[in-house]
């Protein structure tokens, strides 16, 4: 079973406007013995990021519960953000909102991923290569 999460986010004003929005695949793990052949996933071009960039998951869960969903934001190996989402007394009562600072990390090639556990349900990973690139634009006279 394969669900996608949009990852969305905003470009600062200190960023430059390459992409306007972020997908990232998230696989969840198969029940039982398969016989089918699965095929390599394709090599994903790496998306150009800069600046402070907004991360939420886009659909929410259906339901809104306290302690049943968590996500986990990584930049490559370090741990970014880890939320339950819940907002009690809010509409939709769900928010996994992270604002990643990309100005505080090398340039150069990351992988962001991104964890969603469901308590009474599957669970799932995804992960979208990434190139940070800060370089200041020059500005033209």
């Amino acid at each position: 079973m394969r669900v996608v999460l949009t990852v969305i986010f905003s470009l600062g004003l200190l960023s430059l406007a390459w992409a306007d929005n972020l997908t990232i695949s998230l696989d969840f793990p198969k029940r039982g013995p398969t016989k089918a052949f699965s095929a390599p996933k394709p090599i994903e071009k790496p998306l150009r990021i800069s600046g402070s960039l907004t991360l939420d998951m886009s659909p929410y869960p259906v339901q809104a519960e306290d302690g049943r969903y968590t996500v986990q934001y990584f930049l490559d190996d370090q741990l970014l953000n880890e939320t339950n989402g819940f907002i009690p007394g809010s509409t939709p009562g769900l928010s996994f909102v992270y604002v990643l600072d990309t100005t505080k990390y090398e340039n150069g090639r990351h992988k962001l991923a991104v964890n969603f556990w469901d308590n009474k349900g599957a669970s799932a990973i995804g992960i979208k290569p990434v190139i940070i690139d800060n370089t200041p634009v020059p500005v033209e006279e």
